[in-house]
């Protein structure tokens, strides 16, 4: 059986080696794909956010990549 200290050890463990798994793909791995095969579409879990005082406030599940988004509703580009 294991204690509960081997099983904070584990969360630990389990939580630094996800994050580092997160920002390889977001800092290497897709700008990698991106510059190999440009253009290349691939879809990505969306990025959550929340306004608050007027700012938004965005996250992703990968590190490194940009947000993009829109005031008006359409879709944004590379300008966005």
């Amino acid at each position: 059986m294991d204690s509960v200290q081997d099983k904070n050890e584990r969360e630990i463990t389990l939580d630094y080696e996800w994050n580092k798994f997160r920002n390889t793909i977001g800092q290497r791995v897709l700008p990698m794909i991106e510059n190999i095969y440009g253009g290349l579409s691939y879809d990505l879990p969306k990025p959550g956010g929340i306004i608050k005082n007027d700012s938004l406030y965005a996250n992703s599940a990968f590190p490194g990549l940009s947000i993009k988004y829109t005031l008006d509703g359409s879709l944004p580009n590379s300008r966005a």
